[in-house]
């Protein structure tokens, strides 16, 4: 039976190498990598310095968050629709990304694009109508759209 998400972390920045973290996560029916282990131990270590830690710092403990997968790429499977935990589709860490992919494909190269900036064009009766600029981050092509938000 796999462990939940807040004991996991709990167990992370209890644990006393990257071996045994590689165990708490195996032990909770999950496949990890050494550098993956490794990289949580060191983040586990350096929060352990602090000595009191939020919900915040025990999210970025178990994999980090504010990643630019634009920038970045993804820290494990990372693709538009996956989800476990947060964004990611790595259910060993939790991941959120800046700049995420979106369902709005390429016309270029057919991958997924993100959302690279959002401008307020007019404001209707029905709501404010935004332009969304997309951008893919594999080709450079950059593509908009109008969208209507209703209040």
């Amino acid at each position: 039976m796999a462990i939940n998400r807040e004991e996991l972390k709990k167990k992370a920045l209890e644990a006393a190498s990257a071996e045994e973290i590689m165990e708490i996560v195996q032990a909770a029916g999950e496949e990890i990598t050494a550098e993956e282990a490794e990289h949580i131990f060191e983040k586990a270590q350096e929060k352990k310095a602090d000595k009191v830690l939020s919900l915040d710092e025990l999210d970025a403990v178990s994999g980090g968050e504010d990643r630019d997968w634009a920038a970045d790429g993804c820290a494990a499977t990372v693709e538009y629709g996956s989800w476990c935990w947060s964004n990611d589709m790595c259910n060993k860490i939790d991941v959120t990304y800046d700049r995420e992919p979106t369902s709005y494909l390429c016309p270029n190269c057919g991958q997924h694009m993100y959302l690279h900036e959002k401008e307020l064009t007019a404001h209707f009766g029905s709501g404010p109508i935004y332009k969304n600029w997309y951008r893919c981050k594999f080709c450079g092509c950059i593509q908009s759209e109008y969208q209507l938000k209703n209040p």
